[in-house]
């Protein structure tokens, strides 16, 4: 199936999915979607984003924080994050996006867009066989 952009006409929330969210994780309101044009969807996403990128610390407050609640710890060596992370920023400066440093991309959009830190993780077989992301940024819980 197809995937499409969805906005929510009461707070102008972007879904990109198969289908709309029932209820808009942002203002909470149900059945507020419409089908929009990808001209559209990108206008709103980015036509008031920041140029500036979010600094490392607040990066790393939003990682420590995506762990929440999950079968995945961040890494408890503080040295190694700090590596991964130093490497997730020197692909957004030379790529534009916070690309995994341990991944290499195919300079692809849609293709690359896995490699978006944090990633798919849980898919991957190193997830499986030995409890960790392929950087080592996310490991599975005791």
């Amino acid at each position: 199936m197809a995937k499409k952009f969805f906005r929510c006409t009461v707070c102008g929330d972007v879904h990109w999915g198969v289908n709309a969210p029932e209820k808009c994780p942002t203002c909470m309101q149900l059945n507020k979607y419409v089908e929009v044009d990808a001209d559209e969807a990108k206008k709103l996403l980015f036509e008031n984003a920041s140029a500036d990128p979010m600094p490392k610390q607040e990066f790393r407050a939003a990682i420590e924080k995506y762990c929440d609640n999950n079968a995945f710890a961040l890494n408890p060596e503080k040295v190694h994050v700090d590596r991964v992370v130093d490497g997730v920023y020197a692909n957004l400066e030379k790529k534009g996006l916070k690309y995994c440093p341990c991944r290499i991309s195919a300079s692809a959009a849609k293709l690359d867009s896995s490699l978006l830190c944090p990633c798919n993780f849980e898919a991957q077989g190193i997830w499986r066989t030995e409890g960790r992301c392929w950087c080592g940024l996310f490991i599975k819980r005791s």
